[in-house]
């Protein structure tokens, strides 16, 4: 029998998140935000192989900024109305991790593709079109 929290092997997180919102006491909605928590730590763990207590590591070792910007996240979540964490930065090909990036870095080297030389180019634009 299927339960209300699997109704299709692929659950959006965002799904769930809004479900738990629903909870209407308190202790339903504390309940909700764990249950949330872990699923979020489930797929750090299944995505990028790392525990919460890794990714924490990361983030204290980078003073919790963007390795490529050097700043603090700055994007809200609207479902929750918080500063979004640091995103995992992986390499496409190898899979490697490479660090945490804010969501525009992070963006940035996913609609360049990883691709060293979209990214030359565009430095080059920048270079010559200021």
């Amino acid at each position: 029998m299927r339960t209300r929290f699997n109704k299709s092997p692929k659950v959006n997180h965002l799904n769930i998140k809004q479900h738990f919102d629903s909870y209407e006491s308190e202790f339903d909605q504390e309940l909700a935000e764990k249950k949330f928590v872990s699923i979020k730590k489930r797929g750090l763990k299944s995505k990028h192989g790392l525990t919460i207590l890794d990714y924490e590591s990361m983030e204290h070792q980078q003073n919790g900024l963007c390795l490529i910007c050097g700043q603090l996240e700055t994007t809200i979540d609207k479902k929750t109305g918080k500063v979004k964490r640091l995103a995992v930065d992986h390499s496409h090909e190898s899979g490697k991790i490479r660090g945490l990036l804010c969501l525009r870095c992070n963006m940035l080297l996913g609609f360049a593709r990883d691709n060293v030389s979209i990214l030359q180019k565009a430095i080059e634009y920048l270079r010559n079109t200021v």
